[in-house]
């Protein structure tokens, strides 16, 4: 079985999307947190609506090779290095970073008029 670039790409987001609900959307819930119940419900609703949003659009228009929704995935590389730079969490927001830059640079959009 052969496994192509495109499919270990969207493999890639499709798990940093699952990392994201987790971390954001169920994890908030089990730990110690200075904020109130209602951040803590914005927080984690945020976090699943992204990740529902992001697996969709990963395995679809993405999957398909559309330019806008490669430039749209780059919103995951962009959250990672913000989050990273304005919280100092290096770890784990850094690695997670580079995945999705290597998962994005793995299935470049194609080009007009190409075939899929």
């Amino acid at each position: 079985m052969v496994v192509s670039r495109r499919d270990v790409s969207t493999g890639l987001l499709v798990l940093l999307f699952g990392l994201m609900f987790v971390i954001g959307g169920l994890s908030v819930w089990f730990v110690e947190d200075r904020f109130e119940r209602a951040a803590l419900v914005l927080v984690s609703s945020f976090a699943a609506v992204a990740a529902i949003l992001g697996v969709g659009v990963a395995l679809t228009a993405y999957r398909r090779g559309e330019p806008w929704a490669w430039w749209a995935m780059w919103s995951v590389p962009a959250f990672f290095v913000f989050h990273a730079a304005l919280l100092r969490t290096w770890v784990p927001d850094g690695p997670l970073a580079v995945v999705a830059v290597v998962a994005l640079l793995l299935h470049l959009p194609r080009r007009r008029g190409a075939t899929p």
